[in-house]
């Protein structure tokens, strides 16, 4: 009997991770749902769902791994090219806009 009602809460889980907006949560909650299967899987001795589940499970994590790995990189948009320092003059940029907008 528990291990029906783990195969439905699965089932539900799997049904859930598709709701939600954003490409997290559904990773996130389809990932719960794939460990779910899995031990449900391992119960029932059903070998290619638990090889199925573990997949995607590892897709999942890689994913949430490649994400953190670019959220924790510092931006590297200048890096390589000559730069101009500009020292913090106000009138510098205010004669810039105006030379550059067509205003007198």
């Amino acid at each position: 009997m528990i291990v029906e009602i783990l195969g439905w809460l699965s089932t539900g889980l799997t049904i859930l991770s598709f709701i939600p907006k954003g490409e997290g949560r559904i990773r996130l909650i389809n990932g719960i749902a794939c460990i779910s299967w899995i031990v449900y899987a391992i119960l029932i001795k059903q070998n290619p769902l638990i090889v199925v589940n573990s997949i995607v499970l590892g897709l999942h994590i890689r994913y949430y791994m490649q994400q953190r790995k670019m959220n924790n990189q510092k931006p590297k948009w200048d890096e390589g090219l000559p730069v101009s320092k500009v020292e913090g003059d106000v009138n510098f940029m205010y004669n810039w806009i105006r030379k550059h907008s067509g205003k007198p």
